[in-house]
């Protein structure tokens, strides 16, 4: 890599509480030094008004946008409240693997998103800036196609990519084949904790000689990021998962609690980062979708969707005419579509899988070039 010593980035950060939001600052670090190793890298939080950063921020080079779901309809200046005049903002901006967060993959929930005219008005600016937007899913891609906004680049996310396996295409240190380890990761909406806790007893009885370890992402207690009513139902799911011979691990606040993964043989649960960090250090992974953003990395990597949510038709008249509208419910049939798609990962010797991991790969390389086109739009402004 050329030397780029002189080159300073402003990292903006969603991350404040969900440890997949550290995981996704921390490899997009990795990313970005691995292209630019002797760049400056200096964080911000992307949730709070840039006002009294901005004179500091504008003396560098660029603003980099570390993944996480920021295509979505009140992006600016609801999520990223930046400044109130973009213009004020005088440095490229630059999407690294941002994603949208549809409640589904249905065509309805795909092609209806919307943005709002100030979001669109921060996106047409980034894509002014460094000409493509760093998409982590076929789905952002095409919600962004459908609000006329066409440079939308399939990379994936960040956090995808662990550097020191992201060539192998083979599983890493665990063995599938061997289950001494199960992990299972809590849904992000308490109204699926009833899945958990019966995912949990599924696995205990499939794998009954394995350690079973169910890991919260968000932590389990009440604070300013969670609900006394939502830490009481979690605390319900973890007394649940302890009788069950479960042992029930916090890693909020932080990436460093990803390791628990790291010797895991099996991973199933609903996090989107848990099955993302699985599959790149090359471990296997079963993820149930509860909304677009697990619905999104499943297709782009070929995996098979199991959700934790059916969809419900409603219908009652109105007038003279009947009002059907399609809705989502809890998923009933969701222990049978594991228990088949287990069958049939351990049946086709997880080729599925290891499919996934050579699609990772070949999308890596389409983030290392998006990364480094940032170089040429740094270059063509001095």
């Amino acid at each position: 890599m050329a030397k780029t010593a002189n080159l300073k980035f402003a990292m903006m950060s969603g991350a404040l509480k969900n440890a997949g939001d550290f995981l996704i600052v921390k490899r997009s670090e990795g990313l970005i030094r691995h292209v630019y190793p002797d760049a400056e890298l200096h964080f911000y939080n992307r949730c709070k008004s840039i006002e009294d950063d901005l004179e500091e921020i504008n003396q560098m080079d660029a603003m980099i946008f570390c993944g996480g779901p920021a295509y979505i309809p009140q992006l600016y200046p609801q999520a990223f409240p930046l400044v109130s005049d973009l213009n004020r903002i005088r440095i490229p901006m630059f999407a690294l693997g941002l994603g949208w967060f549809g409640s589904s993959s249905a065509n309805k929930a795909v092609y209806n998103y919307r943005f709002s005219a100030s979001t669109k008005q921060l996106l047409h600016r980034i894509e002014s800036d460094t000409k493509l937007l760093g998409c982590r899913d076929w789905y952002s891609v095409s919600v962004m196609r459908s609000q006329g906004i066409w440079s939308g680049r399939m990379t994936g996310c960040p956090a995808w990519y662990h550097l020191d396996f992201v060539d192998q295409q083979d599983f890493g240190k665990t063995d599938p084949r061997r289950v001494k380890k199960v992990c299972i990761s809590d849904p992000a909406d308490p109204g699926y904790l009833q899945q958990l806790t019966d995912v949990t007893a599924y696995l205990r009885q499939v794998f009954p000689a394995a350690e079973v370890k169910v890991v919260f992402h968000r932590g389990i207690t009440q604070d300013a990021y969670t609900s006394s009513q939502a830490s009481q139902r979690i605390c319900q799911a973890v007394s649940a998962c302890t009788q069950l011979g479960a042992e029930c691990i916090d890693i909020s606040y932080g990436q460093d609690g990803f390791d628990v993964y790291d010797d895991c043989d099996l991973h199933i649960g609903f996090r989107v980062h848990a099955h993302i960090y699985n599959l790149s250090r090359r471990n296997c992974s079963v993820l149930i979708e509860e909304d677009g953003r697990g619905a999104g990395v499943n297709q782009a990597l070929g995996l098979c969707p199991i959700t934790a949510y059916d969809y419900a038709v409603k219908t009652w008249p109105d007038g003279e005419h009947m009002i059907s509208t399609v809705g989502k419910s809890e998923n009933a049939y969701l222990l049978q579509l594991l228990d088949d798609h287990l069958n049939n990962l351990y049946q086709a010797d997880f080729l599925q899988i290891r499919h996934a991991f050579r699609l990772m790969q070949a999308y890596y390389r389409q983030m290392e070039q998006h990364v480094e086109s940032l170089r040429s739009c740094i270059e063509s402004r001095r």
